[in-house]
């Protein structure tokens, strides 16, 4: 008896045709067109850093412009002009050198694991040291890398990518875009950051609402006892023009027994209306001996301050928006409600 040997159902052989063509066609994109894109070099940085590989890392990123670029956001966030003036730029030049330094020194030791050189714990103070100066609310402790966006193209040499990373002490994920240039057919380099001044925001905007959240309870004790009310606040110019000041007014209201109140602490503030941006900030002393009664600060303003010059230029302050809350009440009896200026460490 002949044995016939069964004919393979050609639909099989279809399907292993078309399993062989998706992978020659996958094995295709990733060696022809993947590997020249944008997203796999930035792939290719962040393994060079988790991995250790510092060399990588530092020939594929321009850590000197990078932080460069943020200084200066930082310098902007503390002065109310669209550009710093020249002779300002040149004040900070010293101290812009001396960060980028610091940066790189500090992200080359983190790389390689050298946590605990010198060089790497007197690079990581003197960069929170600056960044305390300007007011940043985040030390260098505590970010990790979490994820990344597909790159956008700005043109054939210029993409962007979002890049996210968790801030340990706010419990929350933070996202700022990297730029990144093309070198060559196949490598592209991260050589700035994109809206720094947008990314810093975003900081300050996080940071605060965790500190407010952090302050609640001591907030509502404090308005339970104490309120300013009625404020306001207007420019006095002298008779010659040459000094301009400005003066506030309000009345404290004590719901308790202001005797037992020894001083009360309250911070005020003045913006812009259209951005929010500080143009100033002033602490304010109150004694419970004069509640009920109108009380009427005045602060000289400095015309060699950016942000107080602009508020001697303006004709009054309807552009702007002002508060005064209390944040802080002394005891005679030692006791002290105090707002907390900044989340604990631990």
């Amino acid at each position: 008896m002949k044995h016939r040997i069964p004919t393979p159902d050609i639909s099989i052989w279809i399907a292993l045709c078309i399993i062989i063509l998706c992978l020659a066609a996958a094995a295709y994109t990733y060696t022809y067109m993947y590997k020249e894109t944008p997203d796999y070099s930035l792939s290719h940085i962040i393994a060079a850093a988790q991995s250790g590989d510092a060399r990588t890392f530092e020939e594929m990123t321009d850590e000197t412009t990078i932080s460069g670029q943020l200084f200066d956001a930082m310098i902007q966030d503390t002065d109310t002009a669209e550009q710093p003036s020249v002779l300002l730029q040149l004040a900070w030049r010293p101290l812009k050198t001396e960060f980028t330094t610091n940066t790189q020194t500090y992200l080359h030791d983190r790389i390689t694991g050298d946590v605990d050189t010198p060089s790497f714990k007197k690079a990581e103070e003197e960069i929170d040291n600056r960044l305390r100066t300007f007011g940043f609310p985040l030390s260098m402790k505590g970010w990790h890398y979490v994820s990344s966006s597909f790159s956008r193209r700005v043109d054939d040499k210029t993409a962007e990518i979002d890049i996210t990373f968790h801030q340990n002490l706010l419990n929350k994920n933070i996202t700022g875009t990297v730029i990144l240039t093309r070198y060559d057919k196949n490598c592209w380099h991260i050589t700035g950051v994109a809206h720094a001044d947008t990314f810093l925001k975003n900081l300050h905007s996080a940071y605060k609402s965790e500190l407010t959240a952090y302050n609640q309870p001591v907030r509502d004790k404090i308005n339970r006892l104490v309120t300013l009310n009625r404020l306001s606040s207007q420019l006095v110019r002298s008779k010659d023009h040459k000094q301009t000041f400005l003066r506030l007014q309000y009345t404290p209201v004590i719901k308790g027994d202001p005797e037992n109140i020894k001083d009360i602490e309250a911070a005020y503030t003045l913006q812009s209306s259209d951005d929010n941006t500080l143009l100033y900030y002033a602490e304010i002393s109150i004694y419970p001996n004069k509640a009920e009664a109108t009380h009427t600060s005045q602060f000289l303003l400095n015309p060699l301050i950016p942000s107080q010059y602009t508020i001697i230029g303006y004709s009054d302050l309807s552009a702007t928006t002002s508060s005064l809350s209390v944040t802080a009440i002394h005891f005679k009896d030692g006791t002290t409600w105090k707002l907390a200026n900044a989340l604990p460490e631990t």
